[in-house]
């Protein structure tokens, strides 16, 4: 019991440090009906290609015409998706075990409409490198549906990387993902 109130003390700490910090077009509306999303995390192992793979179902299964890519800012095309990804993502439609990591490239970040990063340091590091695509990079945690708004075990402004660790926090981050981007959806294709 102690121990869940300090990492909801601790993870409250961290949206109020975010929700100061944040550039404000971080958190935008999107744009309306974009044709091509680039989502981007740190390996682009786990969390990206799942977002751009169930993102790009559920935009074939509403016959839109989207785009979908992913990458990472610290791909390695070595690295694979752990098993406990690959059993996580099933549920979703998902099938991660052809997926091999892609190092951010200008041309995908050119090429996207919307670039959609997991946490704000990510942001940070892709403005670094890639001044450019700032008015079109928002947060895909912003998009989370209100009633995970109020847990305050889970951090407002990161979806966090389940890589090394247990089954349970890949299926709690593909589970957020997924209604990440079902409230994105419901933002830009009104």
């Amino acid at each position: 019991m102690r121990s869940d109130l300090k990492l909801a003390a601790k993870t409250a700490l961290q949206n109020l440090y975010w929700a100061r910090r944040l550039a404000p077009s971080l958190l935008a509306e999107p744009p309306i009906a974009p044709k091509s999303m680039l989502f981007v995390c740190k390996g682009n192992i786990c969390r990206s290609p799942f977002a751009a793979l169930f993102a790009a179902a559920v935009a074939r299964s509403y016959h839109w015409d989207l785009e979908t890519n992913s990458a990472g800012l610290r791909a390695s095309p070595s690295e694979s998706p752990p098993a406990e990804a690959l059993t996580a993502a099933q549920p979703y439609g998902v099938d991660l075990s052809q997926h091999v990591p892609h190092p951010i490239a200008p041309a995908m970040l050119r090429n996207a409409a919307l670039v959609l990063v997991m946490e704000p340091s990510q942001a940070t590091s892709l403005f670094g490198e890639h001044p450019e695509v700032r008015e079109k990079t928002r947060l895909l945690s912003a998009f989370d549906i209100p009633v995970s708004l109020i847990d305050f075990s889970v951090p407002r402004y990161v979806i966090l990387d389940p890589y090394g660790l247990p089954h349970a926090a890949f299926v709690d981050c593909y589970a957020r993902i997924a209604r990440c981007i079902q409230g994105l959806f419901e933002r830009i294709y009104r």
